[in-house]
């Protein structure tokens, strides 16, 4: 079931640098602080949530319209009373994308069980679509225990990478996205 509703969203983003997993196909972008520098927030309703990582899927783990896309990246952030929100964005081959920094160069290198850090920030606000159009649900993480209680949204125009930059993150996580879940009676709201 589809219901329309807007949803009040407040990007409070500043450059950000990461440090980064992987463990087999699974990598984790950790936000890190920086000195002078508040961290990535989001407003959603009025709630606070702060910006903790960056999971990425290649391909995506949402489907739009039944398609699938090059990649998903899901920034992940946490309220002060432990509530989950995902703010998923969708990747489509283009133009670079200069908004994530070294991201994906540091991805194509990063041996399985090694963590390395990135030399440039990702420009947070830069990977948001512009277009606003989006989804939400309640749902679950996608990664074990794929616990419940996780709000999602879910960007419906993505922004592009280009074909380097795509290759670079399928080379060590190809098909590392989960499979396409029922909605078990969840309402997606769009707006």
């Amino acid at each position: 079931m589809t219901n329309t509703a807007k949803t009040a969203i407040a990007y409070q983003y500043q450059p950000t640098t990461f440090k980064i997993t992987r463990k087999d196909k699974v990598i984790q972008a950790i936000a890190q602080p920086t000195k002078g520098r508040a961290d990535s927030k989001i407003k959603v309703y009025g709630k606070v949530y702060t910006l903790k990582e960056i999971n990425i899927h290649t391909p995506s783990e949402h489907r739009l319209d039944g398609n699938k896309y090059d990649v998903e990246l899901q920034l992940k952030h946490k309220s002060a009373d432990n509530k989950n929100f995902i703010i998923s964005i969708f990747v489509k081959q283009g133009e670079k994308n200069q908004a994530v920094g070294d991201l994906t160069t540091v991805v194509s290198k990063l041996e399985n069980g090694k963590t390395a850090m990135m030399k440039s920030a990702i420009s947070t606000l830069g990977l948001i679509p512009e277009n606003g159009d989006m989804y939400r649900y309640e749902g679950s993480f996608t990664t074990p225990a794929t616990t419940e209680g996780v709000s999602w949204l879910i960007y419906q125009t993505p922004v592009t990478m280009s074909k380097q930059q795509i290759q670079d993150l399928q080379k060590n996580l190809n098909n590392n996205n989960r499979p396409i879940q029922k909605l078990n009676n969840r309402t997606i709201f769009s707006n």
